[in-house]
C-alpha cells in the first residue's frame, strides 16, 4: 500500500477512540489512460456516516452535481454535429423564457432595480462558457434580493429550469462571466431541439426528455448502466447511493450531520447543470471515450474544440475569469495555483500553463461538482496516451479543506504516475 492509499484509509476510518474525526466517510476515485489502463483506482470508507453501511466501491452511486455539465455539453455538441443548432446563432426561438430577460442593475435603495434591454444575442457558446449573463438566486445576492422584492422565495432548489433560471441577466451576453444556470438552460435546449426532431418523425414523441436523450446517445453507446437523472426509475441505483454529509459547525465535538437537500428528488426537470447520478466506473467511461482517436459520443474534430480556449485574452469575459482564479483554485482541488493560466473551454475550465508542483498540466480540462467531486482530462500526458480521472465523495461544504487535502493527494498521486 502506497503513502496516499494509507492517507486515504486513515481519512475514512473511525479509528479506535470512538470519536469520529474522519475527513470523509467514503470516497471513490479512478484514473485511466487512453488505452484503458488503470493508472490508479481506489475506494475507501462507507456509504453512510450514520451507523453500519455498505463499503464504498467504484460502483457506488454519487450525485455528481456539476460534473453533469460535461455530459450536457456533449449532448449539446451532438446537436451541433447533427445540424440542429450552431454554437453562435441566437437562441430566441428556442429559449424565449431566457432570451426575453432584460439586464438588471441595482439602485441605491433596498429593493430598487432598473433594467435595460440586451443588445447582443444569447448563444449556445455563451451558455457553455458561462458568459451569457445567467445567474441564480442561490449564488448571486442580487437575484436573491430581486426574488425577495417580488415576494418570492428562492427557486434554485425546485429543479425546474424555467422557474429557477428565468432571471434578469447580470450583464450583456459575452461581456462577463457568471456561474449560474447556463448549462441547465443548455439541457432544456437539447430537450426542445430533440423533441422537435422527434415530432417530425412520429406523432407521440417518447425521447424528448433529457434522461431519454442521454440514455440513447451517451449512456447506451458507452455501456453506462449505472447513470440516471431519475432515481425513481432506478431503485437498484438508489440502493447503492452514497449519503451526502455536512461538516458540522460544531466540529470537532461533532463531525458530520445530514446535509440539507439541495437537489429535488424527484426533480421537475432533468437538470443539465447538476442532476445526474452516476458511478466512478461509469463516468470514467465518458472520459476514456474522449481520449480516443475515434470517440463514440462526439466526432474527433468536436473533441478538439473542447480543448480550444473560448475567451479572447483581454476581453471582459476573460478578465472576469482571471479575477475568479482563486476560487477556481479552491474548486478544482489544487489543479490551479497562482501561476497557472486559465481559460474556458466548451465543457469546463482549460489550464493553459503548467503547475509548479504537479508539473505538465497544460491543456487539461477540468470541472468540479458540489459534494467535492472533480474530473479532469488531458490528451497529451503519458506519452500521448492521455490521462483522465474522477474523484468522488459526498461531503459538504464545497471546498471543505479536509476533503481538499485528500483530493490534492489524489492529484499528486496520479500526476506522479504519468
Amino acid at each position: 500500500m502506497g503513502d496516499f492509499e494509507r492517507v486515504l484509509e486513515d481519512a475514512t476510518s473511525l479509528g479506535n477512540g470512538g470519536k469520529d474525526t474522519r475527513a470523509l466517510h467514503g470516497a471513490a476515485m479512478q484514473a485511466i489512460d487512453g488505452k484503458g489502463n488503470t493508472i490508479f483506482a481506489k475506494a475507501s470508507g462507507v456509504a453512510s456516516f450514520e451507523g453500519a453501511s455498505d463499503p464504498v466501491t467504484l460502483d457506488s452511486v454519487f450525485l455528481i452535481a456539476s460534473c453533469t455539465k460535461l455530459l450536457t455539453s456533449i449532448a449539446a455538441l451532438q446537436c451541433v454535429e447533427r445540424g440542429l443548432i450552431t454554437l453562435d446563432e441566437p437562441l430566441d426561438q428556442h429559449l424565449p423564457e431566457l432570451c426575453s430577460q432584460p439586464i438588471i442593475s441595482e439602485g441605491p435603495e433596498e429593493g430598487q432595480f432598473s433594467y435595460r434591454e440586451r443588445k447582443v444575442a444569447i448563444t449556445l457558446r455563451q451558455l457553455l462558457t458561462h458568459t451569457a449573463g445567467v445567474g441564480s438566486d442561490r449564488a448571486f445576492p442580487i437575484h436573491a434580493r430581486w426574488r425577495k422584492s417580488r415576494g418570492e422565495e428562492p427557486l434554485y432548489y425546485t429543479a425546474d429550469v424555467v422557474k429557477s433560471f428565468s432571471l434578469p441577466l447580470l450583464f450583456e451576453p459575452g461581456e462577463g462571466w457568471a456561474y449560474g444556470g447556463g448549462t441547465d438552460w443548455t439541457g432544456k435546449l437539447v430537450e426542445r431541439l430533440t423533441l422537435k426532431q422527434q415530432q417530425q418523425k412520429e406523432a407521440s414523441p417518447t425521447h424528448g426528455v433529457l434522461e431519454d436523450y442521454f440514455v440513447a446517445n451517451i449512456f447506451a453507446p458507452l455501456e453506462m448502466k449505472s447513470s440516471t437523472f431519475l432515481l425513481a426509475r432506478r431503485p437498484d441505483l438508489r440502493a447503492r447511493l452514497v449519503q451526502t454529509a455536512q461538516r458540522s459547525p460544531d466540529f470537532p465535538r461533532e463531525n458530520f450531520v445530514p446535509a440539507e437537500p439541495w437537489h429535488a428528488d424527484p426533480p421537475v426537470d432533468c437538470m443539465g447543470g447538476r442532476g445526474v447520478y452516476s458511478t466512478v466506473r461509469d463516468y470514467t467511461a465518458v472520459l476514456h471515450d474522449l481520449l480516443q482517436p475515434r470517440p463514440k459520443v462526439l466526432r474527433k474534430d468536436t473533441v478538439d474544440m473542447l480543448f480550444a480556449p473560448q475567451l479572447r485574452p483581454g476581453s471582459a469575459a476573460f478578465r472576469a475569469v482571471e479575477e475568479k482564479a482563486p476560487s477556481f483554485g479552491l474548486m478544482v482541488g489544487g489543479l490551479v495555483d497562482e501561476r497557472v493560466e486559465i481559460n474556458m473551454g466548451l465543457a469546463g475550465m482549460l489550464l493553459c500553463s503548467d503547475h509548479a508542483e504537479l508539473g505538465r498540466v497544460r491543456n487539461t480540462i477540468s470541472w468540479a461538482g458540489s459534494g467535492n467531486l472533480l474530473w479532469f482530462l488531458n490528451r497529451e500526458a503519458k506519452g500521448g496516451d492521455g490521462v483522465a480521472a474522477l474523484f468522488a465523495t459526498q461531503v459538504m461544504p464545497d471546498a471543505d479543506e479536509r476533503v481538499q487535502q485528500i483530493l490534492r493527494g489524489f492529484l499528486k498521486e496520479v500526476w506522479g504516475r504519468v
